[in-house]
C-alpha cells in the first residue's frame, strides 16, 4: 500500500513537470521518426526498438498528439522502472522502508527526473535493464537459476534499445557462470540474447541501411568511443563526480556508506552489481560528448541499491513509526528544494547568467539546473518562426533543420 502511494506521488510530480513540447536534443529525432514511420536502421544512435515502438504507439493512438503520446511513454516507463527498482531493493534487503527511500532518492535525482519528463529513450531502456537486474539478483540469492531464459530475453530487448547494453555482458556472463550447473538454461539464455542482438547486424547487412560498424558507434562519435586520451579521462572523472554530487547532493554520504556496507556485509552483492555498474561508469566517464551524463543512469541504479543498505541501517535505529514515515519523505521533499534553491540562487549571479545566455532559447539556467520541463520553449514553434523570418536564425540551434521537418510532419496529421 505504501509503495503504491509513493508511485502516485512520483507520477504526479512527473506529470506536473512534464515537457509539453519535444526537447531540443534527441527527442526531436525521436518525434520525427515516430511521425515519419518505421525505421529499420540500427546505428548506435537510432535506438531501434524504442523508435519503432514509438511509431507503433502513435499510430495506435491517432486521437492524441504524438508529442503527448511520447512524453507520456517516458512517464509510464519511468514509473515501471521505479517499481522494478523497488522490487530489486526488496530482493536485496527485504526492508520496505529502505526500498521506498532508495526509490524516492533515485526518482528525484536530476538526471532521471529530466529523462522522465521529456521525450527520451532512457526510461524505456532502464526499465528493461532493471528487469534484468531483478531476475539476476533473485536467481543468485535463491540459488535456483531458473530465470536464465527470461534474463536473455530482457537483455536482448535492452540491446535492441541501446547498444550500451553490451557493457553489461561481463555481468551477464558472470551470472551464467555462477549458474553453470543449469547448462540447458544457460545455453538457452545465450541463444535468446544472441538471436535478438543479431538483428542489429542482420538488418544493415541485408538492407544496406547503415554500415555494420555504425551499429556499435555512430560515425560522428567514433573517436570519442575508441580514443583514449589521459586529459579526457581526467576531465571525465571529475565531471562524473560533479554529476554524482548534483544528482544525489545530501544523500551522497548515504551512497558511500551503502557501498562500504555492501563490501563488508554482502560481498556477493557488491561483486555482482559492481560488475554491472563499473564498465558503464568507466565508459561514460571517457565518452567525451556534451550529453554523456545520461550514460551514468545504469550505475546510479546500482548506487541506489547500495544506498538502501545505509537507509536500512538508519531505520533499524529508529523505533518510532511516525519518525520513520517522516524520514521516508525526505528525498521527495529535499531534492526538489535543493534544485529550486540552486536555480534561483544562480539567477542572481551575473557570471551564471552570462554562462547560460547562449542557451536562452532552450530556457537558460532552468535548462541546466532545474529537472522539470513545464516551461521549456517549443523547438518546433521556434523553427517555424525562424523559417518564416519572424525571428533571426540561432547559430547554436544545430537541430533547426530537424525541428522544421518535424514541425511540417506534425502539421500534416
Amino acid at each position: 500500500m505504501r509503495s503504491n502511494l509513493f508511485l502516485l506521488w512520483i507520477a504526479g510530480t512527473y506529470l506536473l513537470t512534464r515537457n509539453p513540447h519535444p526537447g531540443f536534443g534527441d527527442s526531436l529525432g525521436f518525434l520525427y521518426h515516430a511521425e515519419k514511420g518505421f525505421d529499420l536502421a540500427t546505428n548506435a544512435t537510432s535506438h531501434f526498438l524504442y523508435i519503432n515502438f514509438s511509431h507503433l504507439l502513435t499510430r495506435c493512438l491517432p486521437f492524441l498528439e504524438s508529442v503527448t503520446v511520447l512524453s507520456l511513454l517516458s512517464v509510464v516507463f519511468a514509473l515501471l522502472a521505479m517499481e522494478r527498482l523497488y522490487q530489486l531493493v526488496l530482493a536485496v534487503n527485504k526492508t520496505p522502508v529502505a526500498a521506498a527511500s532508495a526509490v524516492l532518492m533515485m526518482a528525484f535525482c536530476f538526471t532521471w527526473w529530466r529523462q522522465a519528463v521529456t521525450i527520451e529513450v532512457y526510461t524505456f531502456y532502464c526499465a528493461g535493464v532493471l528487469q534484468v537486474f531483478v531476475l539476476v539478483v533473485r536467481d543468485v540469492f535463491s540459488g535456483e537459476y531458473r530465470r536464465m531464459p527470461q534474463t536473455g530475453l530482457w537483455l536482448g530487448l535492452s540491446v535492441l534499445t541501446h547498444i550500451q547494453t553490451l557493457l553489461l555482458v561481463p555481468f551477464y556472463l558472470y551470472y551464467l557462470w555462477r549458474g553453470k550447473s543449469k547448462k540447458k538454461q544457460a545455453a538457452g539464455s545465450l541463444l535468446i540474447f544472441a538471436g535478438l542482438g543479431s538483428i542489429l547486424i542482420l538488418l544493415p547487412a541485408v538492407y544496406d541501411l547503415n554500415p555494420v560498424e555504425a551499429v556499435f558507434f555512430d560515425n560522428r562519435f567514433g573517436s570519442e568511443v575508441l580514443g583514449i586520451d589521459p586529459l579526457t579521462l581526467l576531465k571525465g572523472s571529475l565531471r562524473s563526480l560533479g554529476y554524482l554530487l548534483y544528482n544525489f547532493h545530501v544523500f551522497t554520504p548515504l551512497i558511500i556508506h551503502g557501498i562500504i556496507l555492501a563490501w563488508k556485509q554482502d560481498r556477493q552483492l557488491f561483486k555482482l552489481l559492481g560488475l554491472a555498474a563499473l564498465p558503464v561508469w568507466l565508459f561514460a566517464m571517457r565518452y567525451n560528448v556534451t550529453d554523456n551524463y545520461v550514460f551514468f543512469l545504469v550505475p546510479y541504479f546500482v548506487l541506489a541499491v547500495f544506498s538502501s543498505l545505509s537507509f536500512k541501517n538508519i531505520y533499524d535505529k529508529i523505533q518510532s513509526q511516525t519518525t520513520q514515515n517522516i524520514a521516508i519523505l525526505l528525498p521527495f521533499i529535499v531534492s526538489p528544494l535543493v534544485y529550486f534553491f540552486i536555480w534561483k540562487t544562480a539567477l542572481q549571479i551575473p557570471a551564471m547568467q552570462e554562462f547560460a545566455a547562449p542557451k536562452a532559447y532552450k530556457g537558460g539556467l532552468a535548462f541546466y539546473l532545474w529537472p522539470g520541463q513545464t516551461f521549456a520553449p517549443d523547438p518546433l514553434e521556434l523553427a517555424r518562426k525562424i523559417h518564416a523570418g519572424e525571428v533571426p536564425p540561432i547559430e547554436d540551434f544545430e537541430r533547426y533543420p530537424m525541428a522544421l521537418q518535424t514541425y511540417l510532419l506534425t502539421r500534416q496529421k
